[in-house]
């Protein structure tokens, strides 16, 4: 698979240039190559999200099937009917879309001259456009999906694994082959470059691809020593199983109750055909943020002590009450900023656990800081204050008798 020209991660530069960030490529999809022409001639000196657009031609259908596994796209510009567009015609056009949905992502733009019937086919990432209308309501149509950034961001995630995969090849695959090669035959060797690329989509080169997409004024603000909520879960979450860090939505008549699970992931396992090794399920309630002391003090009086309070509970290093009592989660779309309290626990049968809408899951190593915190304040042991000024007195009583500060 071709890298487009995309620099490994250790060649990055500080943030992205034109250079780096090539044309939208488009697959036109077009049986007339007077249509194809006049499309190419009018985005020929356009731009959109401020790159130009290079076009793919695709004339006969034959070649449209399975595009979107052999080429890497940002758009396609698709025709329906084989000739002319008659009604009763062959709409071939859709078997290409669901080839496209089935494969491959990509946004596509319908452009044909008998939309009557493929209403149906819309959402946000697949458009119909009449040709009647013309190409500048073609071209409105090409801005409105990259005004989404969804393109944007696909194309960022391609390039992104790109270059971790082709650094990795080169800089630790080939050079350490001779020891490699006793394993390429066999699935470990698989499950090491999997594993590898996986970690590389939240570490190496992250920073770059959110410039990508957001630009450089993005790049400029991001703060290598702070960690965005959004790193915090893995959302949808990966299959059905409760997990640890599993954040359940439970809807009583009280409103919306939240629920953290504190149990180890293995005794949760379903999957496959295996036997759970639990019955039962600990979570613990989670109350929202603006709810705790520290916020309403905050929203009363934004002075720099109560924002140290604040910011305190948020960094779970509260220094008040029962400093390991609570553990803050920072809010993601249908998450709220929340803490987690490890006093209000309550037990769940799995299957209870299991039925309850997952809004989503801790990512490592959120996860095992929840259990951390939640195993320290259960194992707690208290004892009485030691008598502290005895002891200094007792310091001071040394420091006499040994002549030591005598004038």
């Amino acid at each position: 698979m071709a890298t487009n020209n995309i620099p490994p991660i250790s060649e990055l530069p500080s943030q992205p240039t034109e250079e780096t960030l090539p044309a939208w490529s488009v697959i036109l999809v077009e049986d007339d190559p007077n249509a194809r022409r006049q499309i190419k001639e009018y985005f020929q000196n356009r731009s959109i999200a401020k790159r130009s657009l290079r076009f793919q031609e695709v004339g006969e259908w034959a070649d449209a099937f399975g595009l979107v596994r052999e080429k890497k796209a940002d758009l396609v510009i698709l025709d329906i009917y084989r000739g002319q567009a008659t009604a009763g015609g062959e709409r071939i056009g859709e078997r290409v879309l669901e080839e496209i949905r089935k494969f491959g992502f990509v946004s596509v733009i319908i452009h044909t001259n008998l939309p009557e019937g493929l209403e149906e086919l819309q959402n946000e990432f697949v458009r119909l456009v009449p040709k009647e209308q013309g190409l500048a309501v073609l071209q409105q149509a090409v801005e409105a999906i990259f005004e989404t950034l969804v393109p944007q961001m696909h194309r960022a995630v391609i390039n992104h694994m790109d270059r971790a995969l082709c650094q990795y090849m080169w800089s630790f695959v080939a050079a350490q082959w001779p020891e490699l090669k006793q394993i390429a035959n066999r699935p470990e060797f698989l499950r090491v470059l999997l594993q590898r690329l996986a970690i590389s989509f939240i570490r190496e080169g992250v920073d770059f691809a959110v410039a990508e997409v957001f630009g450089a004024e993005a790049f400029a603000r991001l703060d290598p020593n702070k960690v965005h909520p959004a790193e915090f879960y893995v959302k949808p979450p990966m299959g059905s199983d409760p997990v640890l860090g599993d954040i359940r939505l439970r809807v009583g008549e009280s409103g919306n109750q939240y629920l953290v699970i504190l149990w180890p992931t293995c005794d949760m396992v379903s999957t496959g055909g295996r036997k759970p090794k639990t019955d039962r399920v600990l979570c613990a309630h989670a109350n929202l943020l603006n709810q705790s002391d520290e916020a309403k003090l905050f929203a009363e009086n934004q002075s720099i002590t109560s924002r140290g309070k604040l910011v305190a509970l948020m960094t779970n290093n509260r220094k008040i009450g029962s400093a390991d009592r609570f553990h803050f989660l920072p809010g993601l779309l249908d998450i709220p900023d929340l803490v987690v309290d490890f006093q209000a626990l309550e037990p769940f049968s799995l299957e209870t656990v299991s039925k309850l809408p997952s809004l989503g899951i801790l990512a490592s190593p959120y996860a095992e800081q929840l259990s951390s915190r939640f195993d320290h304040y259960r194992g707690r042991v208290g004892t009485p204050d030691l008598d502290c000024d005895l002891v200094i007195d007792r310091m001071n009583v040394g420091t006499a008798g040994s002549g030591e500060g005598d004038p």
